[in-house]
């Protein structure tokens, strides 16, 4: 059976990638500040490039993303940002939905199988949690 590979190139690096187990899509983001839902099939985009949360007013970036997740059920997207804050959006719609105060550097986020909660890795020995309702 032949393979065959695709290759996306980004201009500006890739700060974090999120893929859910047994999911359609992965979740890119840019240092910048844009976050991608591409498909794996052929690793078209999968909806409108997303504009993170804590962009100025002038269009530049306040603060570096420094962890994605994509939701198992690919609807929601949790966004951690050098600023220490949590910002949960509609992935399909690209709306911020809830802002959560974070704790230091947030290094790693995950979903929970159900979607309902969300794990929170920060910098600080034992990390933190927070609860999606």
């Amino acid at each position: 059976m032949a393979s065959s590979r695709s290759r996306v190139s980004w201009r500006i690096p890739i700060a974090a990638l999120s893929a859910p187990p047994d999911s359609e899509l992965f979740a890119a983001a840019t240092l910048a500040g844009t976050v991608e839902l591409r498909r794996w099939d052929d690793l078209s985009l999968a909806a409108a490039p997303l504009q993170a949360p804590a962009i100025s007013s002038n269009g530049e970036v306040d603060s570096e993303i420094t962890a994605i997740a994509l939701s198992p059920d690919q609807k929601w997207l949790a966004i951690a940002r050098e600023d220490d804050d949590i910002y949960l959006c509609d992935s399909q719609r690209g709306e911020l939905v809830a802002t959560a105060e974070g704790s230091d550097w947030t290094s790693t986020l995950a979903f929970s199988p159900t979607d309902r909660q969300l794990a929170i890795a920060c910098s600080f020995p034992g990390g933190s949690y927070a609860r999606i309702d």
